[in-house]
């Protein structure tokens, strides 16, 4: 997409860790007639979290009182000094507004996009069972109870079916880290580099797989 600019200046970011309970921010935005509107507020909360694409926990977002109208959604909040420190997601109730904070992770994918680069997140493909349907379900036909993640479906042609896991597999760590929940399981794998190992629970047999990569046909299975 090319935009002329007129040569204006493009925003710097800010730190958005510098920011309290009080800090004074402004929301960036659009009216309907395409006109810019900014609007002042104060930060109200911090680490917030809020429920994201697929029910996905977000953990960290800033929460603020600069009103923002309809369809504001990735517009920029911004410091006193205008400097970018959040990106606004959505309104709550009762005119208060959440905004993930402009750290070095979303720099990065921001200044990506700007290039034309593709941001690809890592995906697994299985669909999972939380722990407590593990454990019921382990009760049920008598295997012992183990905390982890009950795997229900495994996408052909996925990391995961390249590496060896299989339906009614348990997953119970990614990279080393203990994984209990959905989201556990989304942060370990966001985190993990590849190649990583995954420790499964098969029946009553530990048993351990290797994610070479995120691509087709990624991975290796392991005894």
């Amino acid at each position: 997409i090319a935009v002329d600019t007129a040569a204006a200046p493009a925003l710097a970011w800010g730190d958005p860790s510098t920011l309290a309970v009080g800090s004074v921010v402004f929301g960036a935005g659009q009216t309907s007639s395409g006109a810019v509107r900014v609007t002042f507020g104060t930060v109200s909360a911090v680490g917030r979290a809020f429920s994201g694409p697929r029910g996905r926990r977000i953990a960290g977002s800033l929460e603020h009182t600069a009103p923002l109208a309809p369809g504001s959604s990735g517009g920029p909040l911004l410091d006193a000094s205008g400097r970018i420190v959040g990106i606004d997601t959505n309104r709550l109730g009762d005119a208060f507004y959440l905004a993930l904070p402009a750290d070095a992770a979303i720099q990065a994918r921001v200044e990506a996009l700007g290039r034309g680069e593709t941001v690809v997140r890592p995906r697994l493909g299985i669909a999972v069972a939380p722990s407590w349907v593990a454990r019921r379900l382990r009760r049920s036909v008598g295997l012992p109870e183990r905390d982890g993640l009950l795997v229900r479906e495994v996408e052909e042609g996925s990391a995961a079916a390249a590496a060896g896991i299989a339906q009614g597999d348990l997953v119970v760590t990614v990279g080393g880290t203990a994984v209990s929940d959905p989201d556990a399981l989304l942060d370990a794998i966001g985190a993990a580099t590849p190649p990583f190992e995954i420790g499964l629970l098969r029946g009553s047999e530990d048993r351990t797989v290797t994610v070479a990569g995120f691509g087709d046909g990624a991975g290796e299975a392991a005894s």
